[in-house]
């Protein structure tokens, strides 16, 4: 596999907790309006949060060289990361991918509860790789060490193949316009 070159981008702690709240804040938004009017997203506006995002976040983590890349299409693959899913991530994230209850609000205690991984969520606002790398070292990657969250690596408990699968699952359930905004716009940028 050919390694992709990329350079490090580097952010403090304060700007990568600005742009998560930035992202949340967003999402939120946008999903209100399009649930509100009815309309589709639109791609333009997804792919310039995409490309803001993107742009200020590491490009890579240590262990990082090489694209992680979904298969959404292989139904092994997919049934595998069904299963795995279900085991590892529905308690918090929902059978459906639905996620906890007022997901974007924090709690007393100053958690965000788990996110939808649907189409309402923010998931697909991510690159493959991106997604691969909080799944398997945890949300501080990007955040810094000191973001609240439930959220564990999994590294040491799925292999690198079993997270794929269960990311490739996720991927699965979108709506063919999410897929086709992640894989042109947000993968790509």
């Amino acid at each position: 596999m050919e390694k992709k070159k990329t350079h490090k981008r580097s952010g403090g702690i304060g700007s990568r907790l600005a742009i998560s709240v930035f992202s949340i804040v967003f999402v939120s938004l946008i999903g209100s309006a399009s649930t509100q009017t009815d309309q589709p997203i639109r791609e333009d506006t997804v792919f310039s949060f995409a490309e803001i995002i993107n742009s200020v976040l590491p490009s890579e983590t240590p262990e990082s060289l090489n694209q992680i890349v979904l298969h959404y299409e292989d139904d092994t693959i997919v049934y595998r990361g069904q299963r795995l899913y279900m085991s590892h991530c529905a308690a918090c994230h929902g059978i459906n991918l639905q996620g906890a209850p007022n997901w974007h609000r924090r709690n007393a205690a100053g958690y965000l509860p788990a996110p939808p991984h649907d189409e309402t969520g923010h998931t697909w606002h991510h690159r493959d790789q991106l997604l691969f790398d909080l799944t398997k070292y945890g949300p501080q990657v990007v955040a810094g060490s000191d973001y609240k969250t439930h959220m564990p690596a999994f590294e040491g408990i799925l292999s690198d193949e079993e997270i794929v699968a269960v990311l490739s699952y996720i991927k699965s359930t979108w709506p063919e316009e999410i897929i086709h905004i992640h894989n042109k716009q947000i993968n790509q940028n």
